[in-house]
């Protein structure tokens, strides 16, 4: 099965069965978008948990496209007014969240790293506190191979590099060394899966499109989008 038809199937992992529900919430800043294009124009994105779509229909009209129509029905009602759901990749992360306190990762010591606001502090905290060799391995056992697949279809898996454990901790530390964590909604997000619900213009302008991205786009004239 390639990673084209595993999304598709509409699950994360090798089980056989309906289409589900993968993303609750995006994990991606939509403020890049919004930045990259120019007000009024027509713009595409994925569809996943509609937090992208919303943000960009403030100003743009927006088409929305997943290959998922679990995914893509469950974008538009939030898009429309329904509520945050959870999805199969939050619950990923809550199972890997529960490890915390057997690493030393306490509610306590969490929100006083989530209240800094200076990069220097946050490293200094990091180090200190957080990065412990404790943590580091537990984490990068969680982030194995073989734990791996019991959530995810090998088709996802495939192309992680070596030590892939170690890669996410480098990436972690160096976004703490970028962003202050108080205003950070992504950092909460991750360490403590509490996550703000989007906001809705009053009149989205959002088209959703079931299907293929790249098969969509490909479809379209030239011009289609900006």
């Amino acid at each position: 099965m390639s990673l084209e038809t595993q999304w598709h199937a509409g699950r994360l992992g090798t089980a056989i069965g309906s289409h589900r529900l993968l993303f609750g919430h995006m994990y991606e800043d939509a403020e890049i978008e919004r930045e990259a294009f120019r007000s009024g124009g027509r713009v595409f994105c994925i569809a996943s948990a509609g937090c992208t779509a919303m943000r960009l229909s403030a100003h743009h009209e927006v088409v929305a496209c997943d290959i998922n129509p679990v995914q893509l029905a469950y974008a538009e009602r939030r898009v429309r007014g329904g509520g945050a759901e959870v999805g199969d990749a939050e619950r990923a992360m809550a199972f890997a969240r529960a490890f915390m306190p057997l690493v030393g990762w306490r509610a306590g010591v969490i929100r006083s790293f989530l209240a800094l606001s200076n990069v220097t502090e946050q490293v200094e905290f990091w180090r200190a506190h957080l990065d412990t060799r404790r943590f580091r391995a537990g984490f990068d056992a969680l982030m194995s191979p073989a734990i791996l697949r019991v959530v995810y279809a090998p088709q996802f898996l495939s192309f992680l590099p070596a030590r892939f454990g170690a890669l996410l901790r480098r990436r972690l530390e160096r976004g703490f060394a970028r962003a202050a964590n108080a205003t950070n909604p992504y950092a909460r997000a991750l360490l403590l899966g509490e996550t703000d619900d989007e906001p809705r213009p009053k009149m989205p302008c959002v088209q959703f499109v079931l299907g293929d991205a790249a098969a969509y786009l490909e479809s379209c004239a030239a011009g289609s989008f900006d």
